[in-house]
């Protein structure tokens, strides 16, 4: 029987690349690299793990940026990676439920520890994470898209979204205009030619030609 050496070496490969050599441990290595939790290798996210973990025990955990994106990542993936590893409930979209569910849960029965919870908080109130991450994903779902698909598309949708944003434009500015013709009218035929308004002018016009006669039949005051 060959050994693991001579095997290599009757494949053309060198005798140092047998699972004792050292290159065979750098493949072991990168192998290891190859296993992800989401987007992350494993040895980093076990690194990130730990450091949040030793952070957390000594109450520094901070909530500036790069903290903040290694929780949220972190619980993320590992709640994504969760939901993959269930066989039925995996193809219906288990991988956003549990992403969205189980941290809001662990907080509600208060089994999140506390200083992660408030990293996380200040985190997506100060830092407003939650547009930016919005706008990369409708960003990176359109650049992720082919290309001839996307002008394609673009060029279907672009002559009735036109034309749809010109009729619009055109009613909007029809009633606006009768609204204003509307409220024009009204003023100039109730309100500045108003008979309420003709009376009270008559009315004050009779008070001062009244006032003006008493004015005339007043008897002088003699002085002492």
């Amino acid at each position: 029987m060959k050994s693991t050496a001579d095997t290599a070496e009757s494949a053309g490969q060198p005798a140092s690349r047998a699972e004792g050599g050292p290159n065979g441990l750098k493949e072991r290595w990168w192998r290891v690299f190859d296993v992800r939790i989401g987007t992350l290798p494993l040895p980093v996210y076990v690194v990130l793990i730990a450091v949040l973990a030793a952070m957390s025990a000594h109450g520094k955990l901070a909530s500036d940026l790069p903290t903040g994106i290694a929780l949220v990542a972190v619980g993320g993936f590992t709640c994504a990676e969760l939901a993959k590893r269930i066989p039925w409930i995996r193809h219906v979209g288990a991988t956003s439920i549990f992403t969205a569910f189980i941290p809001s849960m662990l907080v509600y029965y208060k089994i999140m520890p506390e200083p992660v919870t408030k990293a996380v908080t200040a985190f997506t109130k100060q830092s407003n994470f939650l547009y930016l991450f919005i706008a990369a994903i409708i960003v990176g779902s359109v650049l992720s898209m082919d290309r001839q698909t996307l002008v394609k598309g673009f060029v279907r949708i672009f002559v009735p979204v036109a034309a749809g944003s010109v009729a619009a434009a055109f009613l909007y500015l029809w009633w606006l205009s009768m609204i204003l013709f509307d409220l024009s009218f009204v003023w100039h035929r109730y309100i500045r030619r108003t008979v309420t308004l003709d009376a009270m002018r008559d009315w004050s016009k009779d008070i001062l030609r009244r006032r003006a006669m008493i004015g005339r039949y007043r008897l002088p005051v003699v002085g002492a």
